[in-house]
């Protein structure tokens, strides 16, 4: 006998993926310990969470919130949560219907139920569950470029933490403060709490967490000009998560060596480290990530001056990204549309794309980003011939690249600074009578 609950998520998820809805609604079941024919209003926050996953991953974040809704309105699973008398219960029931607010990309929503579980943790004195808080709220604002409160919340974490001797708390915490200082280009304290966050992770035998370090350590090290490492970083991090089938984690290492590849103009290998990233992503059903496989082998492809093959894959790539709510890849794929067309010699198509990739950047504040597209943008207009606004753009690049202490991207600015300055002189050597 199916219970109503379990029929009308069936129906739900039939209806919305076909065929394969029921195969995931069991699937996740199994794996989260709940009868699938029997769902229980308690059940719901956990398993709303872990469906509204899978469609994000197959159908984009408007879907997933689509789905959500329909789940919250079978019982009004949120009012459950809140009056949930078991503290332990409530906290996991409110802290998974955050998780899946953030999935769907409300996240104001997922900040209101993560602060109501913050203060729920800290009246019943829960400190574990307070940490884990604290953990989740500064992974928002990371994701929001709030980087103030990213070191705040984390902080808070960590100290936390330390007082309750969890390593696997510290260890991700680190993670996480680690993480914000790579975006912010603080490299030196990056690898400071990398190096801090393995160390405990080790002593957890977490793994999947070292593995995760090793890309971000990789991340750093490629940024700041030592490609050897950066690899060496890579090719550690796929050693280790392999074994414990990450392939989602794996595809994103598999990407990032790519990346590499393309920053030392190796294009051939980088289309091969970007193919192993998009088969990787399709065994994790990670959609997000095999886009960005996509648009980064179309940079590879366009280098290559095969223009169609990058075209199709910036379109598709650009498809997935905008149904995801993935802003920092959209302006990865207006970038390199930027520069398809640039390539290509259509001049106007190639600056509106440019712009809309800072448009985006600077919303969400990566100042590496910015200084690539900057970087390409002043590379057009060199070739445009409007040698002044190639200028500008080419020292704001350097400026922020040497910021950053970017070597290899820092060399790149200055030789086309200098190529700028010898236009510069052979234009006043004309102009002599």
């Amino acid at each position: 006998m199916v219970s109503p609950i379990s029929d009308e998520i069936k129906r739900i998820m039939t209806r919305e993926m076909k065929e394969i809805g029921v195969f995931i609604i069991k699937k996740q079941c199994l794996d989260l310990g709940i009868d699938a024919d029997d769902v229980l209003i308690e059940d719901l926050p956990l398993l709303a969470k872990a469906l509204s996953l899978a469609m994000v991953n197959f159908g984009g974040r408007s879907k997933a919130k689509i789905l959500y809704q329909e789940i919250l309105a079978l019982t009004d699973m949120e009012r459950v949560a809140r009056d949930e008398s078991d503290t332990g219960k409530k906290l996991d029931m409110l802290l998974n219907i955050a998780d899946t607010h953030r999935l769907t990309g409300e996240w104001g929503k997922a900040m209101e139920y993560y602060m109501e579980s913050l203060e729920a943790a800290k009246d019943a004195n829960k400190k574990p569950e307070e940490a884990r808080c604290l953990r989740k709220i500064g992974r928002l604002y990371l994701d929001k470029g709030d980087y103030k409160n990213t070191n705040k919340f984390y902080s808070k974490a960590l100290t936390l933490a330390v007082d309750l001797e969890d390593d696997d708390g510290i260890a991700r915490a680190y993670r996480g403060i680690g993480y914000m200082h790579w975006k912010k280009g603080n490299y030196d304290k990056a690898i400071r709490f990398y190096h801090q966050c393995i160390e405990y992770a080790k002593m957890e035998e977490d793994d999947l967490t070292v593995g995760m370090a090793y890309i971000d350590f990789g991340n750093v090290y490629s940024e700041i000009g030592d490609t050897k490492l950066g690899m060496i970083y890579y090719k550690r991090s796929i050693e280790t998560l392999e074994p414990k089938e990450d392939y989602s984690e794996v595809a994103r290492a598999y990407n990032n060596m790519g990346d590499l590849m393309l920053i030392k103009q190796k294009y051939d290998k980088a289309i091969e480290y970007f193919d192993s990233c998009r088969k990787y992503s399709e065994r994790s059903k990670n959609n997000n990530m095999m886009a960005w496989a996509m648009f980064n082998m179309a940079e590879a492809y366009t280098r290559k001056s095969n223009f169609n093959a990058a075209q199709t894959l910036l379109r598709d790539s650009l498809e997935i990204l905008t149904k995801m709510g993935d802003n920092e890849g959209m302006s990865a794929v207006y970038q390199n549309y930027g520069i398809l067309y640039s390539s290509m010699k259509r001049w106007d198509m190639a600056q509106r794309n440019f712009e809309k990739a800072l448009d985006i950047l600077s919303k969400i504040d990566i100042p590496y980003d910015i200084a690539k597209t900057k970087l390409e943008m002043g590379i057009m207009f060199k070739r445009r011939g409007d040698v002044p606004k190639a200028a500008i753009h080419l020292k704001s690049s350097a400026d922020i690249f040497t910021k950053l202490g970017a070597k290899l991207e820092i060399g790149q600015a200055k030789r086309e600074l200098l190529e700028i300055e010898k236009i510069h002189q052979n234009l006043r050597e004309n102009r002599k009578v």
